[in-house]
């Protein structure tokens, strides 16, 4: 009851700040606080189109999901996608801001420009180029192998190469904005800790896995979050490419969404539930990273 009471007085102490984040607020509570409370209830509830009214269904849409051999296969794509992702792109990212480093303020600054322009590119516009590329008869990338001897490989249409073909396309794009904060946070090291490390003897590669590295930890791990809540919603180069084909070889969870949502009978119930696993799945493994990475640094 206290906690009540000292919250009240701060909000009544403060009105004026409250009322300017109060317009941020309502766009906040109307366009996703809302949407999600009410896709929550739909996921218990087995939704008819209006003028029809939906009843109550409990964990029906919870069961049917986990008993759809689908729905395991979309899980499965997913978590193979999130992992070569995010940790091939944070790697090359990582490999990248470590080479820009080296240079003067000046340099850094072009290719902070250089590398960070590309992720302005809407993602649509990306995967409509690297379909292009990946086109069996007219693709650069058929193209580059007939050169060297090898015969045309169809990229998207075998399930051996659709997946690893999606992950190397978005590990290719790079990502700018985390080139950008493994440089801000190389900079804001004082150079004593590198100096003291090379008067102790210590080589490149020590400096870098022992000094480096470890104090590199915190911003890795936003890294890490940030680029699985994104990989883990992975739905549009599904959509473009391979409509979760071929043989369900990239299908995944937000598109398996989409499909139940939108394509098979408006199944919004259904759809719902999903979601709500994708939420909860994505809040544990964030939790996780948190417990199994989270460290004080401090220098």
């Amino acid at each position: 009851m206290e906690g009540f009471r000292r919250t009240a007085l701060g909000i009544r102490k403060n009105w004026s700040a409250y009322l300017f984040i109060l317009p941020s607020f309502a766009f906040f509570a109307v366009f996703t606080l809302f949407p999600v409370i009410k896709g929550m209830q739909l996921s218990f509830m087995q939704y008819r189109v209006p003028p029809a009214v939906s009843t109550f269904a409990g964990l029906r849409n919870y069961q049917e999901a986990f008993s759809s051999a689908i729905w395991y296969r979309a899980v499965g794509n997913t978590l193979h996608y999130t992992v070569y992702v995010v940790f091939g792109s944070i790697a090359v990212a990582l490999g990248v801001a470590v080479m820009i480093f080296r240079f003067s303020n000046r340099v850094q600054g072009f290719y902070k420009c250089l590398f960070y322009l590309p992720g302005v590119t809407s993602a649509i516009i990306v995967v409509s180029v690297w379909r292009w590329i990946f086109h069996p008869m007219y693709g650069l990338l058929n193209y580059a192998i007939g050169v060297l001897g090898v015969g045309p490989v169809s990229w998207l249409a075998t399930p051996a190469t659709a997946m690893p073909s999606i992950i190397f396309m978005d590990i290719s794009r790079g990502d700018g904005a985390a080139i950008l904060l493994i440089l801000a946070a190389l900079n804001s090291i004082p150079t004593s800790v590198f100096e003291a490390a090379q008067c102790d003897g210590a080589k490149r590669s020590q400096i870098f896995f022992r000094v480096t590295l470890p104090l590199l930890k915190p911003i890795l791990l936003y890294l890490v979050v940030m680029g699985t809540i994104a990989a883990i919603q992975m739905f549009i180069p599904v959509f473009m490419l391979t409509k979760g084909g071929p043989e369900m070889a990239t299908i995944s969870v937000a598109y398996e969404i989409y499909q139940n949502a939108f394509m098979r009978m408006m199944r919004f119930d259904l759809a719902a539930a999903e979601g709500v696993l994708l939420f909860v799945a994505t809040m544990v493994i964030s939790v996780l990273y948190f417990r199994l990475f989270k460290d004080d640094v401090s220098y």
